[in-house]
């Protein structure tokens, strides 16, 4: 697995993927989530539950972020041609949530996406990963608003101090927590969602309700008040931008 990955970093074998997240106060928004599978000799494509731990093992988070970021920014800097106002959503894993030179880095990469105005890179960060490093995440979150980026939490609400996270760092987007979205049919966790979606409405705060599987789960997460639904009901993850 290890010469695996080295192999798909050293030559650029990773396989992007983008999924819709579908904004309820725009249906023309061209807004993606990105995704990263890793080829094996078969033509299956590892997905990073799969591949991820071995990331970890052997201390390639970093690296793998950066090929993300770079070549989800070259894919969208052509599709840019066509919808100016795309944006993409891009995960980050804790390396470089606590990387001090990668703000700069993507400061660079937004000059080179040519946009005057807007942001179109949103940067998402897990929420344990926020709280374990948050002396570091609020220095370096700060600085990627600087530089032209926005702040997502992804898995929002799956920790007691929540709220209080969005003291200290300039998030504009959560991403609610899959243990309330993942069955919205049931009261309990319909009720549960909808106050933290209230909460985040109040402070001026987006929220993303994902994992929309099916029909009753698209009516009821519409009616929470949700800016952006996302899941495989909606669209599944694609090799374009489409």
């Amino acid at each position: 697995m290890r010469e695996l990955l080295e192999d798909a970093l050293e030559k650029g074998k990773f396989h992007l993927m983008f999924q819709g997240l579908y904004d309820t106060q725009d249906e023309l928004n061209q807004f993606f989530e990105v995704f990263v599978r890793l080829p094996v000799a078969d033509g299956k494509l590892l997905t990073p539950d799969e591949f991820m731990p071995a990331v970890q093992r052997f201390k390639m988070n970093g690296r793998l972020d950066r090929w993300v970021l770079l070549n989800a920014c070259k894919r969208l800097k052509s599709h840019l041609v066509q919808y100016p106002n795309a944006r993409l959503l891009i995960n980050l894993t804790a390396d470089s949530l606590q990387d001090p030179s990668l703000p700069a880095l993507t400061g660079k990469l937004i000059s080179a996406l040519g946009i005057s105005s807007g942001k179109p890179l949103i940067l998402q960060f897990a929420e344990n990963d926020v709280i374990t490093y948050l002396k570091i995440a609020k220095e370096n979150t700060e600085q990627f608003s600087q530089n032209g980026c926005m702040i997502s939490v992804s898995n929002f609400g799956s920790s007691m101090n929540s709220m209080d996270l969005l003291n200290h760092i300039p998030a504009n987007l959560l991403k609610i927590d899959k243990s309330y979205v993942h069955d919205l049919t049931v009261e309990e966790n319909f009720q549960a969602a909808q106050k933290i979606v209230t909460q985040l409405s109040e402070m001026g705060k987006d929220s993303i309700a994902a994992y929309i599987e099916s029909p009753a789960a698209m009516s009821k997460a519409w009616t929470m008040g949700v800016r952006f639904l996302q899941g495989y009901y909606l669209q599944p993850p694609k090799d374009e931008m489409t």
